[in-house]
């Protein structure tokens, strides 16, 4: 995975420019993303529902509204804005690890069974979407598509 890939899902135009580097990223971050990054990457999605992603970014729908009716002056805040990483970033690995978009955006709603069991005990029944809470959810959301990926014949 490469900030390239995040970026791209993010909806940056010019996705391997000079402002694409990862410290660039965390001052974006830090000031905000525009809405209209959160606009461009739910257009993006195909499996993921619009409503799953600002429930996890913490965009109240009311907001969305607000923002659609808008110029796209309006900022996500820091905290909004890392929880969108977190989902875009995700997003690019599963997509490496699982061999296309459309498969990872299932797989982050997949419930997780018995092959999941195996590696984390106790995990039936959770959503990997639901695992990205946490920062330690996301750790294992990782190994899980590390796993995959390690366990996926080769191509």
């Amino acid at each position: 995975m490469d900030i390239v890939d995040i970026a791209k899902l993010l909806g940056e135009e010019d996705a391997g420019g000079e402002t694409n580097s990862w410290f660039e990223f965390h001052r974006r971050i830090m000031a905000g993303f525009p809405y209209s990054v959160l606009g461009k990457f739910t257009q993006g999605l195909r499996i993921l529902p619009r409503d799953r992603i600002l429930k996890f970014v913490y965009v109240h729908e009311v907001a969305w509204r607000d923002y659609r009716d808008r110029t796209g002056r309006r900022r996500l805040t820091m905290n909004q804005s890392g929880r969108l990483w977190i989902i875009a970033e995700t997003l690019a690995f599963a997509t490496v690890c699982l061999g296309g978009k459309r498969k990872a955006e299932e797989w982050l709603l997949h419930t997780c069974g018995p092959e999941e069991e195996a590696l984390f005990r106790g995990i039936t029944g959770y959503q990997p979407m639901e695992l990205l809470e946490t920062s330690v959810g996301q750790d294992i959301v990782r190994e899980l598509l590390r796993a995959r990926r390690e366990s996926a014949p080769p191509s």
